[in-house]
């Protein structure tokens, strides 16, 4: 259904907000 296809759209976008904010991490060392 159209509410599972929201919810993985949303976990992509959690997903890549988190590894952006490691690799932020990972840069300021």
């Amino acid at each position: 259904g159209g509410a599972t296809e929201i919810m993985e759209v949303l976990g992509k976008e959690e997903s890549l907000a988190r590894i952006r904010k490691g690799i932020e991490k990972l840069e300021e060392r």
